[in-house]
């Protein structure tokens, strides 16, 4: 009966070991199973942060291309409104020279005293006018309203040299004209070079 008991004990403690070789083998691959699914996890958080450094790399492409275009439109911009400005002043240089070409034409076709009066008229307007750029520029602190005072102040000094000249009955009328001609054509095709250069 012994036999049988230790027998029976035997059996018991060997069920017990296997048991407890089961569960620690259970364990086992439990905790393999647990360190596989750590690695997939790992492995497919590396997999979207790649995909985020990718994304993150693109999105940074498209950023630098907007920024790109962005600046690309406002230089065109810039350069439509340097253009602009230069039409603007090639226009008031062929103005000028056409009021010249009137004061050229003044002198052989009206009389005297007309065309001397005609003179003063245009020196005190041209005097009146670049004071008022000039109180305009002082209120907005705009240069291209200083510059265009002092154009109109040249002006009408040319001018006053020709009522002078005028009066004087001088022969050299014409050629100081056509020297005053030749300077603002030269001042404002200089002055439109440097506005579209410095754009």
């Amino acid at each position: 009966m012994k036999d049988v008991e230790n027998k029976e004990e035997t059996k018991k403690s060997r069920k017990k070991q296997d048991t407890i070789e089961n569960e620690n083998n259970a364990k086992e691959n439990n905790i393999k199973e647990n360190d596989k699914d750590k690695q997939d996890l790992e492995k497919n958080e590396e997999g979207k942060k790649k995909e985020n450094d990718i994304s993150e790399e693109k999105l940074n492409k498209i950023k630098n291309e907007i920024k790109n275009n962005k600046k690309s439109s406002k230089l065109s911009d810039n350069e439509k409104s340097a253009r602009r400005k230069a039409l603007a002043n090639i226009a008031m240089g062929v103005c000028l020279i056409f009021y010249y070409d009137l004061i050229l034409m003044g002198a052989c076709k009206l009389p005297t005293i007309e065309y001397l009066t005609d003179l003063k008229t245009f020196v005190i307007f041209q005097l009146i006018v670049s004071l008022f750029l000039f109180e305009r520029a002082f209120r907005t602190s705009s240069r291209p309203l200083k510059y265009a005072g002092c154009e109109l102040i040249v002006n009408s000094g040319m001018t006053l040299v020709i009522y002078n000249l005028f009066a004087m009955q001088s022969s050299a009328i014409n050629a100081y004209v056509s020297w005053f001609i030749g300077i603002i054509a030269f001042y404002y095709i200089v002055k439109s070079i440097v506005i579209i250069k410095l754009k």
